[in-house]
């Protein structure tokens, strides 16, 4: 397989090749995305013949560097301003899909499992590795910068299993909640059923423990506390409340939770990322504002992410 970086992508090419280029590319702007001080995302493109597959966002990290564009411009040969990196193989880099629909597309485009293996392993591509070895893990940029984003955590654990076709989404699983003073309760999920069960309404007289019960759930989720029982990973906890003295925590509050007492973590076994919409805002007051703001920025989220979806020209 060819690997090329450049500022564009090569109108052409003899055989299949992997692109490379700036992830501002196709952008209204010209600055590389840093992560902490690194600078490791790319834009890539499967090329065959004069056929284009945008593969969307790949992370590139090189060994004790901090800019991998510039690794790549110091280290490879150059022709007309196109960088060879064929032979990337010589370096000692690791690699990771930006979103899942990278590995989909990895998936659709090789002909079988053994091909998807031998592409991930030419890029040395975390899913991969994680099978093996873990020396990569204790690079620095390896968490400032291929994780940082929350739920590049759930590509690594579902990337390889995505590229080779074997991964199955969970499609019923139960909550066992087991509070103190007695109460229990049991929440099934399953929509392969006539009637899909994805919704369970909690109906009760007020103070029966209601907002409790959920804001037990919200805590064992996000790692407040810990319970015995095995939940099901989720990717995402969406915390909704219309009440201004709601006990869920706002995405700061959370964050300050989970390092207190010197607790280096922001995220548990359960979930990748956390969002609250509410009238609370990041000082934890009441303001109507608040959610409002969080509305539209939501709105603006989905726009951008629409966009980013769009994986093929």
């Amino acid at each position: 397989m060819k690997i090329f970086y450049a500022n564009a992508p090569i109108s052409e090419v003899r055989s299949f090749t992997l692109m490379l280029l700036p992830d501002h590319y196709g952008k209204p702007f010209t600055y590389l995305w840093d992560d902490f001080g690194y600078k490791t995302t790319f834009r890539g493109f499967f090329l065959y013949g004069k056929n284009k597959v945008d593969l969307g966002n790949i992370k590139i990290l090189f060994k004790d560097n901090f800019n991998s564009h510039e690794y790549i411009q110091n280290k490879f040969p150059c022709t007309d301003g196109v960088y060879d990196v064929s032979d990337i193989s010589n370096h000692e880099f690791i690699s990771i899909g930006e979103d899942i629909d990278y590995y989909n597309i990895i998936n659709s485009e090789k002909e079988n499992r053994r091909e998807v293996k031998q592409y991930l392993k030419a890029l040395n591509d975390v899913c991969l590795l994680s099978l093996s070895r873990d020396d990569f893990q204790r690079w620095e940029g390896y968490k400032l910068s291929l994780l940082r984003d929350l739920s590049l955590t759930s590509v690594l654990s579902k990337g390889l299993k995505t590229a080779l076709g074997s991964y199955e989404e969970l499609s019923s699983f139960s909550l066992n909640i087991n509070q103190d003073k007695g109460h229990s309760l049991n929440l099934l999920f399953n929509k392969k059923t006539l009637v899909p069960s994805r919704i369970n309404i909690l109906i009760g007289k007020n103070g029966c423990g209601k907002t409790r019960t959920l804001n037990y759930i919200s805590n064992i989720y996000t790692g407040v506390i810990s319970s015995l029982n095995e939940w099901p990973y989720c990717n995402k906890l969406i915390t909704a409340s219309f009440s201004p003295f709601d006990n869920f925590p706002t995405d700061k509050e959370l964050h300050l939770k989970l390092n207190s007492n010197n607790q280096d973590r922001d995220s548990t076994d359960y979930i990748n990322g956390y969002s609250y919409i509410g009238f609370k805002d990041d000082s934890s007051s009441f303001n109507l504002e608040s959610f409002i703001k969080r509305s539209v920025k939501s709105y603006i989220n989905s726009i951008r992410l629409d966009e980013t979806s769009k994986k093929r020209f």
